[in-house]
């Protein structure tokens, strides 16, 4: 019976297809970029985080938002994708059901990744 209370306890908690708040960042280009994202945790972390062609990944769970900046060669394009079901996206022109952002022109840029409102 015990068992059976904490089955019923835990099961929406465990339920396939919850949310996951592990929040990932990736890039892709050419050449030798870089992208520094100033991250903030709802642990109260505020911490740089660099990606690169060497680091081309971030994953982090409890991510609140991040302000991140790069540097490319100016002729390489570098695409940024966002994955994340607590995080906004914060590409204009990115497709609805993907968080995907190509930068063609230019040397350098900066974009605001900010969290979802709560319900």
């Amino acid at each position: 019976m015990l068992l059976l209370t904490a089955a019923l306890v835990a099961g929406p908690a465990c339920a396939v297809g919850a949310p996951s708040d592990v929040s990932t960042v990736s890039a892709t280009g050419e050449g030798n970029w870089e992208i520094i994202c100033h991250v903030s945790t709802f642990g109260g972390d505020d911490t740089p985080r660099i990606l690169s062609n060497g680091k081309s990944s971030l994953s982090l769970a409890g991510m609140r938002s991040a302000s991140c900046s790069f540097h490319k060669p100016p002729k390489n394009p570098l695409t940024v994708t966002i994955e994340s079901a607590t995080l906004l996206c914060p590409f204009k022109s990115a497709a609805p059901d993907a968080c995907k952002q190509t930068f063609e022109k230019g040397p350098a840029g900066s974009f605001e990744i900010k969290q979802k409102p709560r319900r």
